[in-house]
């Protein structure tokens, strides 16, 4: 996954970077080095962010800051 692909992720799902973060264990500037490109999106993450993708009712159940 780029962090165009990340950023795309994130508008379809209304998530911020604060959000996203929360929901999967990171800080908001990890998050933010994935959707610049200042770092790579490890694929445990990926597939995450794929899961969350294919079952959107998924992201509710994680807690959001």
């Amino acid at each position: 996954m780029t962090g165009t692909d990340l950023k795309a992720f994130m508008g379809r799902h209304h998530l911020d970077d604060r959000t996203l973060a929360g929901v999967i264990g990171v800080t908001p500037g990890t998050v933010n080095h994935w959707t610049v490109g200042r770092r790579s999106i490890s694929l445990t993450v990926s597939r995450l962010l794929r899961t969350f993708d294919k079952y959107p009712q998924l992201i509710k159940e994680f807690p959001r800051p």
